[in-house]
């Protein structure tokens, strides 16, 4: 699924990562643990592509997606806890705001034009399934229930809560 190697990132004359090298395959899980400065944060930066590193490769297999969310808490200005969690979806609502377009060109298209468009829309429908659209909602009840947030408000501003 994730293939690191011989990853170098320096700052300055400060090496944060050198020669790291790795491999983490389908159902494996692991934990990145130690002190501070070593590079952990950088690593995962690299990893979700917000940093590049100097040298080295990372790779992954087509069908991953990566998500990074930072150490401190960004700032929120008005977004209510579904706007967050709706920002979170993004790939997933751009593949749905495609599909009803390409269905509304469906209905009004000209049979020349058609063999395209449901082509597309095959594309389209299917990576929205693969990323479980239909099932959306159900999923983010799972995830809030699974953090303990099943009682939580959605449409309360972020900056309303609690930090703990």
């Amino acid at each position: 699924m994730l293939t690191v190697s011989n990853l170098y990132k320096a700052y300055g004359i400060n090496s944060v990562l050198n020669s790291i090298s790795f491999n983490l395959n389908d159902e494996e899980r692991v934990g990145l643990v130690g002190i501070n400065g070593i590079g952990k944060s950088t690593l995962l930066k690299i990893l979700a592509g917000i940093e590049s590193a100097d040298s080295g490769k990372v790779s992954f297999v087509s069908s991953v997606s990566v998500g990074y969310l930072p150490q401190s808490l960004p700032v929120f200005p008005n977004q209510t806890v579904d706007d967050l969690l709706m920002d979170s979806l993004m790939e997933l609502k751009l593949l749905e705001n495609r599909m009803r377009q390409l269905e509304a060109e469906m209905a009004a298209a000209v049979s020349s034009n058609l063999d395209s468009l449901l082509d597309e829309y095959a594309a389209v429908s299917t990576g929205f399934i693969q990323l479980d659209g239909y099932n959306i909602e159900h999923q983010i009840d799972i995830v809030l229930a699974g953090l303990g947030l099943n009682d939580i408000n959605r449409s309360q501003q972020v900056v309303t809560l609690s930090g703990g």
